[in-house]
């Protein structure tokens, strides 16, 4: 079960319509008293969910003005419902930024019809450097890659865009493992909890 706190690029921090040369030139004035929205594109107690917190605690402290981030998490789809919502309803004052799984920008490639264009987000920056893993349950009937290959092994995942669904099936693809993926979680945190109640192995 890959975790959400793992993506290819890790945690992105943040993307939004951020009112850059007014931050770039340093004007406490702008941000003095107003209040940023974090919106993070998975659900509470996950990795990307921590990591947006921590985030909102400390990142003030380097913006001039000092405003307060407010997280909201707003889960769906492997971020997708998130990035659509920042690019498309948000306002575009440099009020609202976002967290959400790298992923979405293979999405963006592979289903046009996305409302957002990457291209034309303000980018500033990521929390971590990290690298991709999974995890399966003791009593898994497959405890490696090459025994996936021949027994099915489910596993959970949030939406089809999210790295815990993509990696599974580009491995069932390349390497022919039986990997059965389950959507719907919206965090690493509930995904633990399927694999100890045994939803998933």
């Amino acid at each position: 079960m890959p975790s959400d706190t793992k993506g290819m690029f890790s945690v992105l921090v943040a993307m939004g319509f951020l009112a850059v040369p007014a931050w770039a030139q340093g004007s406490p004035d702008f941000y003095r008293g107003k209040t940023i929205q974090l919106i993070i594109g998975t659900g509470e107690g996950g990795g990307y969910d921590l990591s947006a917190r921590l985030v909102a605690q400390f990142l003030p402290e380097f913006i001039p003005g000092h405003p307060v981030i407010v997280p909201r998490n707003m889960p769906g789809a492997g971020s997708i419902a998130a990035a659509e919502y920042v690019y498309s309803v948000a306002p575009r004052d440099g009020t609202v930024i976002s967290i959400v799984q790298p992923t979405f920008l293979l999405e963006k490639i592979t289903d046009r019809s996305r409302k957002y264009e990457p291209e034309k987000l303000s980018w500033i920056g990521r929390a971590d450097q990290s690298v991709v893993m999974g995890v399966i349950w003791r009593t898994s009937p497959a405890q490696s890659v090459k025994e996936a290959t021949d027994k099915q092994v489910v596993i959970a995942a949030n939406g089809p865009a999210g790295t815990s669904a993509t990696i599974p099936w580009a491995l069932n693809k390349m390497l022919g493992t039986k990997y059965k993926v389950v959507l719907g979680y919206d965090s690493s945190a509930l995904m633990g909890l399927a694999l100890r109640s045994k939803s998933v192995v």
